[in-house]
């Protein structure tokens, strides 16, 4: 993934990151100020007009280059002095990455920003908040689960009442078929 080549021939002083399948270029704030489609290397419209002259006022060049140059740079491999491991979580594992530089607003080898509370140098410190993530997310299914019984429980309740209903009128006023 060619992130930093795209970063450093656009001279690019913002943060660069790779998600979704997109490119983006931020702020410690706003992460997509811009946005390039890492499949076509088109600029894509930006999400509010509020960003709408962020590419015209930074990095004009963007804006001109052939989305061929762009997507060319983006396909092409990544260059790095160093290559320390930092760790982050998903779906029940453990993932090792790289940096140059660990820490937010830094990004990993592949693009990825390393947020404070989801990436560290330390493995066990993200076992530790895989496993707690895991716990909260059970406790919250758990609880959506007792609310759900609980309102099908009156929906069952409900349901009996209203047959009983209709079997009493049935049986004081027979349907004459």
């Amino acid at each position: 993934m060619g992130w930093r080549k795209f970063k450093e021939r656009f001279e690019i002083h913002h943060i660069v990151q790779i998600n979704d399948k997109r490119l983006y270029i931020g702020s410690p704030y706003i992460y997509d100020l811009a946005t390039i489609d890492l499949n076509t290397g088109k600029v894509l419209p930006p999400p509010t007009d509020s960003f709408a002259k962020f590419l015209h006022e930074n990095y004009p060049q963007i804006l001109k280059a052939d989305p061929n140059e762009i997507l060319e740079l983006l396909q092409s491999e990544d260059e790095f002095t160093a290559s320390i491991p930092v760790y982050t979580y998903g779906d029940g594992e453990i993932i090792e990455k790289f940096c140059e530089i660990p820490n937010w607003p830094n990004v990993t080898h592949d693009g990825h920003i390393m947020y404070e509370n989801t990436f560290s140098t330390d493995k066990d410190v993200v076992v530790g908040w895989a496993k707690r993530n895991a716990d909260l997310a059970i406790e919250n299914i758990l609880d959506n689960i007792a609310e759900m019984e609980e309102k099908l429980a009156k929906y069952k309740a409900e349901l009996a009442k209203q047959s009983a209903s209709r079997e009493r009128l049935e049986s004081m006023y027979p349907t004459l078929v």
